[in-house]
């Protein structure tokens, strides 16, 4: 996966993540980040046991930042309203839910994949996060707004989230290098409510990988390739989502810089204990207002993090 060396003088580098998909994609609730059996580094590997002696995950990673924008899911993306904060989970880490200034409690993956990237090279991490629930990739399959990745989503994400987001990214730190490591592809779950075939989802994951590629080839200067970090589903546990599955792994064999990590094995949200759930009971709803259902757990947010950066570790990317 290395095209060069890098020369010293170069200057510092700024390691770049960007997360895309749907709602397992956007992430589940933070306020169980205060569990200290299972919020623990080392999660996917240390699944199920608990431990309370490993360093534990924060809301508030050091030296974490991302782009943020205070847009709706279904709102006027085209403002040029984004800004780079110091990341905190379940306050910027997701877009707001109405009222605007609710966002939801909301984390990811990229939580544990940022916080594990920035630990181990001691440089700044930026994510990038354009992700809406409900929303299918393929044309014809039912989304929601902002819509199918193909075509309104994916140029939404590029045009107004990834484009923009590395422009102000170079202004803040002009005397920094953007590297950037991954592209995180969390999908595919209203592609199986839809019906779409193995075959027309790997065509419509070709026609958008090859589209986002083309964008951020041309925003930044690498001497190393990204790689694509894509999740084999666990929600509806369907043969229709077995389908998806199944072309999740075609894809993963079909191009060298796709890597693919698993949801399954790791609790949904209504499967978890009540020592997993603490501190707040699992419930539809829960106390704090969400319902336990199908998404995957913060658990497994968690773990898919921590895959994700195996991943970037087998590349030979930092």
């Amino acid at each position: 996966m290395i095209f060069g060396t890098r020369n010293p003088s170069e200057p510092e580098p700024i390691y770049l993540i960007i997360l895309m998909g749907q709602s397992n994609g956007v992430g589940r609730q933070d306020g169980r980040l205060a569990n200290t059996q299972f919020n623990y580094i080392g999660i996917a590997d240390g699944y199920p046991t608990p431990r309370v002696s490993q360093p534990q995950y924060t809301a508030t990673p050091s030296d974490v930042i991302i782009y943020y924008k205070p847009t709706l899911r279904t709102g006027n993306h085209s403002i040029d309203d984004g800004q780079w904060q110091a990341y905190e989970a379940g306050v910027n880490s997701r877009y707001p839910t109405p009222p605007a200034t609710d966002n939801s409690k909301v984390f990811g993956s990229e939580l544990s994949l940022a916080t594990l990237i920035q630990q181990a090279t001691g440089k700044t991490l930026a994510i990038i996060k354009p992700a809406w629930q409900t929303t299918a990739l393929s044309r014809g399959a039912t989304s929601d707004l902002p819509g199918a990745w193909n075509d309104t989503s994916k140029f939404i994400a590029a045009e107004f989230y990834i484009r923009r987001g590395i422009r102000d990214l170079k202004l803040a730190y002009p005397d920094r290098r953007i590297v950037l490591l991954c592209v995180n592809w969390w999908q595919g779950e209203s592609d199986s409510i839809s019906g779409i075939s193995s075959a027309n989802y790997q065509a419509q994951f070709a026609e958008f990988k090859a589209y986002i590629d083309r964008v951020v080839g041309g925003l930044v200067v690498q001497d190393t390739r990204h790689i694509w970090n894509i999740t084999r589903l666990d929600f509806f546990r369907t043969a229709a989502e077995g389908v998806i599955n199944t072309a999740i792994d075609a894809i993963e064999a079909a191009y060298p810089d796709v890597y693919k990590v698993n949801a399954a094995g790791y609790p949904q949200s209504n499967d978890m204990t009540s020592a997993e759930a603490a501190p707040t009971p699992v419930g539809n709803p829960n106390a704090n207002g969400w319902d336990d259902d199908d998404h995957n757990s913060y658990i497994a947010q968690l773990a898919m993090g921590e895959r994700q950066f195996v991943n970037i570790l087998t590349a030979g990317l930092i």
